[in-house]
């Protein structure tokens, strides 16, 4: 990480840059991407509460979890991070 040193304006890009290289190398080492794009969590719970038939309150944490790191085609990405941690 670099260290920039310049005025009050300059701060603030050099800042900017700083923390979007920081970010950049943090979304490569995601295992578990959101495959939602920009839809809230609540739009999600919303959708799979209608498809069910049931309030949203009724949805847990699980359904929208799978349901925002689930590829369109209907595919679990990195099916063996959620196999690993299953106690059978």
């Amino acid at each position: 990480m670099q260290t920039i040193i310049c005025g009050t304006r300059g701060m603030k890009n050099g800042l900017r840059i700083v923390l979007s290289e920081q970010n950049r190398s943090n979304r490569k080492e995601q295992k578990l991407p959101n495959c939602s794009g920009r839809t809230p969590a609540q739009v999600v719970r919303y959708k799979i509460a209608q498809d069910l038939g049931v309030d949203s309150s009724e949805v847990g944490r699980g359904h929208t979890f799978l349901a925002m790191h689930t590829h369109p085609n209907k595919t679990l990405q990195n099916f063996g991070i959620f196999v690993s941690g299953i106690k059978f």
